[in-house]
């Protein structure tokens, strides 16, 4: 019996799956996340200012013990679009974003893995265990994009190789002008492209898995257009800088990050259990399944697998990488689960089961069949729509409570010293940075988050202070510091507070401590 064609107006308005879970994952990650509290988000505000008044700042121009020094701006257009929804539309646009840029990555996690024709309840459960699985990632950062960007270069791969569309490599070169332009992150993408391409000449060199040879034809289309893809990331405005930035953070020069910032320490069972889950499940599923993966496939478990050992920021990428690449050996172990189950089960309860089974089988296949059909997704456009007004609108802020976490920052500190002007420069507290750089223009700060621009030196320096380790008065000294604001429970508070003659305490809210010499 031939199907019918669903209406055109019931695809514009009957929402798919992949609908839904965009708007479930944007209401869950929209309520869960309603105050800024990334504490970076401030300098990158205060650089799209900069940029928009008509300065494209190549070295520092807001710290001063950094001041002058090189500065390669890798996600200004990040810094634009965050700067403009902020000052139209107030700190709620730039949650609507962050829960968009959450909500659809998600969702092309789920469409990947449907179009795969993996099983809808599967590919829901596995969906479900990414969106736990990469909770630490969803601040209000640039690197939001990476993320987003990664997904799709993962649905255009699959679609290249699996259903011979040759039309989809048309889109990396823009893709990767976009990426470059929004965020340094974009060499995942070629780290991604760089390990299929290699796992597959190898297997079409040695033919290591007969079953899944790519023609060597389709392998040069591919290394081509991902070199094209490579030379068009150089239209940017920092040309050779912008695409040599991520080098940056290798050498000496630069601080331990696995040491001090805790998103770059090696992940571990203490600080990442998560992933340390994720990881073990993925070795299970491997081993028990009897599909064994391609060779591209495993060569991205083995790379992001690495990365995501090295530091902890890298193990939503793995997750979003791997997962859907195990789905299939997921299915076929759950499958071979239930075979084994009706095995050995009583035939009394045997048949409600599996007929449970069937009926979910059956909706599942509709669902993947239906999920095809519709691609307009009217009803997902309306709901962002509706939800964007009522945010942009203003609307939500009061009964949400949308705006600034001033839970976390020295808020009314910060307030004194817009009264007062300084009679010296101020030393601050690593993570105060941003905020002092966004509330403080005519004042320049110790330290940010700019890790590339202060450099081991500067953190170095930092620490000496914090720390009150030998020589930590002679760094106040060379900078010529007569205030130091910090948190209270810090080590050089205490110190000032109750030992320290020469420093008194000016001002105090329930965040911080500002010092001033006498």
């Amino acid at each position: 019996m031939e199907k019918k064609e669903i209406p055109f107006i019931s695809r514009l308005f009957l929402p798919s799956i992949f609908d839904l879970i965009v708007v479930l994952v944007f209401v869950i990650m929209f309520m869960a996340h309603q105050t800024m509290k990334d504490f970076d988000m401030w300098w990158h505000l205060r650089t799209g200012q900069v940029l928009l008044q008509g300065i494209f700042p190549t070295t520092d121009i807001f710290s001063f013990t950094a001041y002058g020094k090189p500065w390669i701006l890798h996600e200004w257009g990040s810094e634009v679009i965050f700067y403009l929804l902020n000052k139209t539309f107030g700190a709620g646009s730039i949650m609507l974003l962050r829960a968009l840029l959450a909500a659809f990555s998600l969702g092309m996690v789920f469409k990947i893995m449907m179009r795969k024709r993996i099983d809808i309840f599967v590919a829901l459960f596995l969906t479900i265990i990414t969106l736990f699985a990469t909770s630490k990632i969803w601040g209000e950062r640039p690197h939001l994009f990476t993320v987003l960007f990664l997904t799709f270069l993962i649905y255009l791969y699959n679609e290249y190789k699996y259903y011979n569309n040759n039309k989809v490599l048309l889109v990396l070169p823009v893709l990767f002008i976009v990426w470059i332009n929004l965020h340094g992150g974009y060499v995942i993408g070629f780290i991604y492209l760089g390990a299929c391409i290699a796992a597959e000449t190898f297997n079409n060199f040695f033919q290591f898995n007969k079953d899944d040879v790519f023609p060597q034809s389709r392998i040069n289309r591919l290394i081509g257009i991902t070199a094209l893809s490579f030379l068009c990331t150089f239209i940017n405005p920092n040309t050779y800088r912008g695409v040599l930035y991520p080098l940056l953070y290798v050498g000496d020069k630069m601080p331990d990050f696995h040491k001090i910032i805790q998103e770059w320490m090696v992940s571990s069972w203490e600080n990442s259990k998560d992933f340390v889950l994720v990881f073990l499940f993925v070795i299970s599923m491997l081993s028990l399944s009897s599909i064994k993966p391609k060779l591209d496939e495993l060569a991205l478990i083995l790379v992001f697998g690495y990365f995501a050992f090295s530091a902890q920021r890298h193990v939503p990428l793995f997750v979003i990488v791997v997962l859907p690449i195990i789905a299939p050996q997921v299915q076929g172990t759950m499958a071979h689960f239930f075979d084994s189950f009706f095995q050995v089960a009583p035939h009394k309860g045997k048949q409600t089961i599996q007929k449970i089974i069937n009926y979910f089988k059956d909706r599942s296949d509709n669902f993947v069949c239906l999920e095809e059909k519709l691609s307009i997704h009217g009803t997902l456009v309306v709901f962002i729509a509706i939800v964007s007004f009522f945010v942009l609108s203003g609307k939500l802020d009061k009964p949400l409570g949308i705006g600034i976490d001033k839970t976390v920052y020295p808020y009314e500190v910060v307030d004194y010293l817009k009264t007062k002007k300084l009679n010296g420069n101020m030393f601050n507290q690593y993570r105060w940075g941003g905020y002092l750089i966004w509330e403080l223009p005519d004042n320049k700060v110790f330290i940010d988050g700019r890790l590339d621009i202060f450099q081991k030196k500067g953190m170095d320096e930092y620490y000496k202070v914090m720390g009150l380790q030998n020589g930590w008065e002679e760094v106040l000294k060379k900078y010529n510091i007569n205030y130091i604001l910090v948190d209270k429970e810090q080590t050089i508070s205490k110190f000032l507070l109750r030992v320290s003659n020469d420093w008194f305490l000016e001002k105090e809210d329930k965040k911080a401590l500002l010092f001033s010499r006498k």
